[in-house]
């Protein structure tokens, strides 16, 4: 069976989100431990990342929480 994991809206943009910012850390928590899981097993991971009005490329609210762990 194959697997990957993915990694999904993780933009330092939901940081600023008062619904969201509640649970980031916990969800990081998790997220990590998952992605060192999927490193130890050489299983591929990847993540997505939304395009809307506030989260853009090149815009910092469109980058990668940095504590999310990525390899």
């Amino acid at each position: 069976m194959n697997s990957a994991l993915l990694i999904i809206d993780m933009q330092k943009g939901f940081l600023d989100n008062r619904t969201c910012f509640p649970s980031i850390n916990s969800t990081l928590e998790y997220i990590n431990a998952a992605v060192e899981l999927f490193n130890e097993i050489r299983k591929p991971i990847f993540t997505i990342q939304d395009e809307d009005a506030k989260e853009v490329p090149g815009l910092k609210s469109y980058e990668l929480i940095d504590s999310l762990k990525k390899k």
